[in-house]
């Protein structure tokens, strides 16, 4: 006669979550094992972190809810850009050949020097460059999928990445200097 009731949070950890799609499982996979942090992928892709972690993870939380979430072709190709994931295996492992497309134009445009994605007067922001990894680990060539003037570029973002971590750690360090004194 009397039905149970539940509070949100009973209710929440009985909802599962969605299944994350290939394309979250490969930026997961690649940014890890590149021991990229989640924020400065995020910032080399010109995202939110909150966003970077919903494209990822396949899902937002909305009232309570999972709902599935899916990065147009540009944000993920963005993101794809920043951890140095190839066209090729952006449409093969990740199952979005709408990404890859646009990836690959990124990518053709930057080797014959249109519109540079990479510019560090722009306030911090970049919208379209990124790490595949550490700048002291050049890519693989024989197996990278990318032309050498594309590897360049993205050799060129990771250094620019390693600058401004670098100076982030100056300025932290030289704040909690301030407040120490």
């Amino acid at each position: 006669m009397f039905s149970t009731v539940q509070t949100v949070d009973e209710a929440r950890t009985r909802v599962r979550k969605p299944k994350p799609p290939a394309e979250a499982l490969l930026l997961r996979l690649v940014r890890e094992a590149a021991s990229v942090r989640t924020e400065d992928a995020a910032e080399a892709a010109g995202i939110s972190k909150a966003r970077w972690s919903q494209v990822e993870t396949g899902y937002e939380m909305r009232r309570g809810r999972y709902k599935p979430v899916t990065a147009r072709p540009g944000t993920l190709a963005r993101m794809a850009l920043a951890l140095g994931i190839s066209p090729q295996r952006l449409e093969d492992d990740g199952k979005r050949r709408d990404a890859a497309l646009v990836l690959a134009e990124i990518l053709r445009g930057k080797s014959a020097g249109q519109s540079p994605a990479l510019d560090e007067d722009r306030g911090g922001k970049t919208r379209a460059g990124g790490a595949p990894r550490p700048a002291h680990r050049a890519p693989a060539a024989a197996d990278s999928g990318f032309t050498p003037e594309e590897e360049q570029t993205i050799l060129d973002a990771a250094e620019i990445l390693r600058r401004r971590a670098a100076r982030r750690r100056e300025e932290s360090s030289g704040a909690s200097e301030a407040n120490g004194a």
